[in-house]
């Protein structure tokens, strides 16, 4: 949501991660403070919002996905015990199983939809 209201642009975020964190220090990055907000709490790292933010609504991540024109966002690095899926696909939570020795999941889309697969090979459509 940060991003958006900062209007950072998929690009530049990108740019910057490439560009300018890559080989750096946490203090090095805390210097500068647009680098130090993409590795914090409300950057795209580490931003845990969609999860555990009771005031995290629909209404917001359709402002987020129009100003990035995007229809979806998947989320790793917050481990849940399976792929979720919330607001109607719009967001996806990814990481799911292994980090607690589970056979865990996977996410696929494929043909415009998106799949729970596992490590039988087997696949749920979301």
């Amino acid at each position: 949501m940060e991003m958006a209201h900062k209007k950072m642009k998929i690009t530049q975020i990108n740019r910057l991660f490439t560009n300018e964190i890559i080989g750096k220090s946490l203090q090095e990055l805390y210097q500068i403070e647009t680098l130090k907000f993409l590795n914090q709490g409300y950057g795209p790292i580490w931003y845990r919002g969609y999860f555990n933010d009771e005031a995290f609504c629909e209404t917001k991540i359709d402002s987020i996905l129009t100003f990035y024109g995007k229809k979806h966002i998947v989320v790793g690095h917050t481990p849940k015990p399976e792929i979720t899926s919330m607001f109607n696909k719009k967001i996806l939570g990814a990481d799911a199983g292994i980090m607690n020795n589970q056979p865990g999941e996977m996410l696929l889309y494929k043909n415009g939809s998106f799949y729970k697969c596992f490590s039988t090979g087997r696949r749920i459509k979301l």
